[in-house]
């Protein structure tokens, strides 16, 4: 029998992450029926991480690997959370999904998952590098906690040599960790299918989109407009 996967989701900013979190978590039955569980974590979380937006952080698995060589308590929670996703795998594929991973040293990351878990598909969603910096920048410079005040011409040119834009080397070492099972989306209109995220996403997986519950989830979100 095969071994069942831990499929990692990596939502870079504005590549409509949120949405499909939104979605996930309605749809967790009909996924499970289809050998699929998007498990919660809530009980992991602090409440004020998950008021801060209702389903980005439902699974509160990137929160905690932020921290986890800050916080007195980040080792221990991130082994509760992979014990958990271990006793999920044991009968059904697993889906983690975060806005985080790719902010985190994300090869790293997925080093530490693999001491748990050998059997990782990752599928990640880039917007192209100029709007990709554009819409991170307008994202930084709106919440206070990010302190951005650099114009976006110089968070531009700053990317040039942190390499947040730079999306290759990170491409090169994550096919390499999981051992070319990376699926690399490009989040545009026209080559998503449907030009819709949910549905690419279930096309990604070969999962049956009749077989999911449509009500409560923000199909507008989901959808690029077509200048995107």
């Amino acid at each position: 029998m095969n071994e069942n996967e831990l499929i990692i989701h990596i939502g870079t900013s504005k590549t409509g992450t949120t949405s499909l979190q939104q979605f996930l978590y309605v749809n967790k039955n009909n996924l499970l029926n289809q050998g699929y569980i998007y498990p919660d974590f809530l009980e992991k979380v602090p409440c004020n991480y998950y008021n801060a937006n209702k389903y980005a952080f439902i699974n509160g698995f990137g929160l905690y690997y932020a921290s986890y060589d800050r916080s007195p308590y980040g080792k221990e929670i991130f082994a509760s959370i992979m014990s958990n996703v271990q006793d999920c795998l044991r009968e059904n594929n697993v889906i983690l999904s975060c806005e985080c991973f790719w902010d985190l040293d994300v090869e790293d990351f997925i080093r530490r998952v693999r001491k748990y878990c050998k059997n990782i598909r990752v599928i990640v969603y880039l917007r192209r590098q100029d709007e990709f910096l554009e819409a991170y920048w307008s994202e930084c410079v709106r919440y206070e906690f990010t302190r951005e005040d650099r114009t976006l011409e110089e968070y531009v040119e700053a990317s040039e040599e942190n390499g947040i834009a730079r999306y290759i080397d990170k491409l090169i070492a994550l096919n390499d960790i999981v051992r070319n099972k990376l699926t690399v989306r490009l989040y545009d209109k026209n080559e998503l299918r449907g030009g819709d995220i949910i549905l690419d996403f279930l096309y990604c997986l070969g999962l049956d989109e009749d077989e999911i519950n449509w009500e409560n989830v923000d199909r507008a979100n989901s959808q690029l407009p077509p200048s995107v």
